[in-house]
Order: C-alpha cells, then sequence, then structure tokens
C-alpha cells in the first residue's frame, strides 16, 4: 500500500493481516498494536467496505500516525459499527440515525463519530463533524453540561504508562473526569481527580500551557486530595475573553469565582509561572479564600532574560502545518522531558483549524493587538505587597530556572510572613513537569500540615 496516494486504507482478513499492513506501512512494532477494527460502510457510491485500525497506544509513537491515517479516509454519511467492546462505545445521533465508534478511539479524536473526512488528493481538507460541529480539538473533553469519565480512553491509559516509566506512584482505580464550568459570563474547562470528600486543591497552570500540564502530578496527589485543574481564560479547552482582557487581576477574579461556583471551601491553591502571580494576586484580593499557597518558579521579580525567552520560543510556535514540527521545537526548547512525554501531551496544547493548520490554543489576539504590555503595566506584584499574604506559602524553585533567580527567591520568601523555600534539582522553569518526582516530593510534607 503506497500510503502517499491512496484514498484510503483497506483491511482485508483477521486482526493479524491489519497489525501487519499497518506496521509496514507505518513501520511502527505490530505487537500489542490493535485493539478492535471499526468497520465504515459508505452509504453512497459502491458500497465499498472501509477499514480503520485503532490502536490501544501501548505503543505512544503511532497516536499521531492514527490522527493522519483518520484524515485521509473517505466517508461521507458513514454508518459505523463496532467489532469489539460495544459497551464502551460512545453513540451519537448523526443525520437523523445512530452511530458509533469504539471508545479506543476517543483519545485522538472528540467525542461523536467520525462522520465526513477527505482523500489526501484533496486541495483543502474539511474537517470531520462532531455532532453537528466542526472538529477542531484533537483531544478528549466534555463537550457540555455533563462530566466525561476520563479513564475510559486511551488518553488516560497513556498517562499511566508515563507515570509508570518515570516512577511516579499512583493509582490505576482513580476518580478522573472534565468537566464545562459557567463562571463570572465564561466557559471555563476544568479537570477534576480524586474524591469528593477529601482536602481541596485548586492549581493553575502557567502560560501558554494547559490544565493537563498537572496531569502527572494530579494522578499522583488524587490519592491523597480531591483536586481541580481548570483551563485559566484564553488556554487550553476554555474559552477566550471576548475582550480580550488577560491581565492577572481579571485570571485572580475567574479563580475567585470558579472556587465559589464549585463550592471549594478554602482550598489550597497551587500556582506555576503566570498561574503563581495569578494565585499570589487573588490571594491579597480575597484574604480568607484559600488556606495555603505554593508558588512555582515566580515571584515579585523575575528575570527578564528568562522571559524573553520563554516569549520568543512562544511567537515561534503558534501554527503548523505539522505536528511532528512542534514536537521537535519543543523537544529542543525542554531538554528535561523525554520525547514519548511530550509526544503525549502535545494535543493539549494545539487545535486544528478549518484550513488544516494545527495551531495554538493560547489566544494570540492581546499580543497582536499590542494589549499584553497595557493589561501588565499596574498588576506589577512587589515584595512590600506580598507581605500582606497571611497564610503559609511555600516557594518551589527549579534549582536552574531561568525565571526565578536564587537570590530573588529569597528575597520573596523573606518577604512572606509565613514563607518557606525548596530548591527542586534537575528542572529548570517548568518544575512540576521537568522533575515530577521531585516537586511531589518537594510539597507533600508541606501539604500534609497545611491540609
Amino acid at each position: 500500500v503506497d500510503t502517499g496516494s491512496v484514498h484510503a486504507i483497506v483491511i482485508a482478513g483477521d486482526h493479524r493481516d491489519g497489525k501487519r499492513l499497518l506496521a509496514e506501512c507505518f513501520h511502527a512494532p505490530s505487537d500489542g498494536f490493535v485493539s478492535g477494527i471499526v468497520r465504515i460502510k459508505e452509504i453512497a457510491g459502491d458500497q465499498q467496505q472501509i477499514g480503520v485500525i485503532t490502536p490501544n497506544f501501548s505503543q505512544q509513537s503511532c497516536e499521531g500516525r492514527l490522527v493522519v491515517l483518520a484524515w485521509q479516509m473517505v466517508a461521507v454519511k458513514v454508518d459505523v459499527r463496532t467489532v469489539g467492546n460495544a459497551h464502551a462505545a460512545a453513540r451519537t445521533r448523526v443525520g437523523g440515525g445512530f452511530c458509533a465508534h469504539d471508545a479506543s478511539l476517543s483519545s485522538c479524536l472528540p467525542q461523536g463519530t467520525l462522520t465526513q473526512v477527505v482523500s489526501k488528493f484533496a486541495r483543502s481538507r474539511v474537517p470531520a463533524v462532531n455532532n453537528g460541529m466542526a472538529l477542531m480539538s484533537i483531544n478528549a473533553f466534555a463537550d457540555g453540561g455533563e462530566p466525561l469519565d476520563m479513564t475510559s480512553l486511551a488518553e488516560f491509559e497513556s498517562l499511566v504508562e508515563s507515570a509508570t516509566d518515570l516512577s511516579i506512584p499512583h493509582s490505576d482505580a482513580v476518580r478522573y473526569v472534565s468537566r464545562n464550568v459557567v463562571a463570572r459570563q465564561h466557559r471555563f474547562h476544568l479537570l477534576e481527580w480524586g474524591e469528593e470528600n477529601a482536602t481541596k486543591l485548586f492549581m493553575l497552570h502557567g502560560g501558554h500551557q494547559s490544565a493537563h500540564s498537572w496531569d502527572l502530578v494530579s494522578l499522583n496527589f488524587a490519592q491523597r486530595y480531591h483536586v481541580f485543574t481548570p483551563d485559566q481564560r484564553g488556554h487550553g479547552d476554555s474559552e477566550w475573553a471576548r475582550d480580550c482582557a488577560y491581565s492577572s487581576e481579571e485570571m485572580a477574579n475567574d479563580a475567585a469565582g470558579l472556587i465559589s461556583t464549585l463550592g471549594l471551601d478554602r482550598p489550597v491553591m497551587i500556582g506555576h509561572s503566570m498561574g503563581g502571580r495569578n494565585t499570589l494576586t487573588m490571594a491579597l484580593a480575597y484574604p480568607d479564600v484559600c488556606r495555603a499557597l505554593v508558588i512555582v518558579d515566580v515571584g515579585p521579580e523575575i528575570s527578564d532574560e528568562g522571559r524573553k525567552a520563554i516569549g520568543s520560543f512562544v511567537r515561534a510556535n503558534e501554527e503548523f502545518d505539522d505536528l511532528e514540527q512542534f514536537v521537535e521545537n519543543v523537544r529542543r526548547y525542554d531538554p528535561y522531558r523525554s520525547r514519548e512525554h511530550i509526544e503525549r501531551t502535545v494535543k493539549y496544547n494545539l487545535f486544528l483549524r478549518a484550513d488544516g493548520k494545527y495551531v495554538s490554543k493560547c489566544d494570540r489576539a492581546p499580543r497582536k493587538l499590542g494589549l499584553n504590555e497595557r493589561q501588565g503595566s499596574g498588576e506589577q506584584l512587589s515584595l512590600e505587597a506580598v507581605k500582606a499574604i497571611n497564610v503559609p506559602v511555600l516557594v518551589v524553585r527549579g534549582e536552574n530556572s531561568n525565571i526565578l533567580a536564587p537570590d530573588a527567591a529569597e528575597r520573596f520568601v523573606d518577604a512572606l510572613p509565613h514563607g518557606e523555600l525548596v530548591t527542586v534539582p534537575d528542572c529548570g522553569h517548568n518544575v512540576h513537569s521537568q522533575n515530577t518526582l521531585g516537586f511531589i516530593d518537594a510539597v507533600s510534607a508541606f501539604l500534609e500540615r497545611v491540609a
């Protein structure tokens, strides 16, 4: 099969033949590659059968290739039937009839049914249709008001594999759902982990990242805590701000609004980078909302050189024709993470635009309009200001951070009435993803004490 010119991959024979064929086409190991076959029958045309192989993701490198394969298929007004675990299939009403896809597909394509894809011969790609909406997201998340159980998806299986590879203590039997919440007239997507009767943790990601940046940490914490990780406005799978307002004050108000809407009673708040500054801003504006803070690699004084390096990386990685290009760029920028981990998480940073390009999920409008500088001018946290934070604060610094210098971290902690400092080795600015075990060890004793 010449995958550079065919309209679709047609699988004949048994599962062993399918394994061998995909192994030859994509130069991938065949062992454990196939968990089921979905047969798609065209209602119109010559009624030919088109077979789609869905992997169980034991080979992480195959995930992006499956997305490419799916986009190259030809299927219009299809009737989809699952072969395998019918109980795990997700059902969606399409064109007056019911269709289903195997659950193992849902980690690379959002919930719904693959109903329209065009061949590689077409000059432009038409997005698939998901519940009547154009398919943009390449990761799964709740598509309405009801939570989505993430543990039933291959995304979770892949996460557990990463945790096992990194020797991060975890349990496969964990509560983990994707939710949408409306607060301050804004739709926020968030991930919720752990049992409802446990102490609450509310964790904010850094700029140009998402709630999924905490996944490995959350998987571990969920054994002891009830964890909430929202996508902040203009990031991840949350709504972009219609007024392009992305100041720390706005995001701090969002955090306070979410905590109130969720009914959380004085959670411990953890914030990284931009999320850390938003956490500090919220603690000053709403001093009674949280019982303690963990601030990760940020403070009132940050390095201009490091800030510029992050800005340069962001500007150079806004849209791509090929996911592989983004993976390579991240690998060069972040040498602490393995390529396999980057490949697993890349889908959380990009969406697929109607023209077929992969685009950053972070709203670029403020920068293009020159609003970043104006919104940031009046929100400079100072050492004097943080003296008013009267709850326990743990400052976590990455040993090789280019953002929070050692002396700046010391001055920050000295200014806090109840401040502590811990430095995590073998990592830079993104402490919790670059040395996840080190981060967990660094914060665990503090969390046990304040919780």
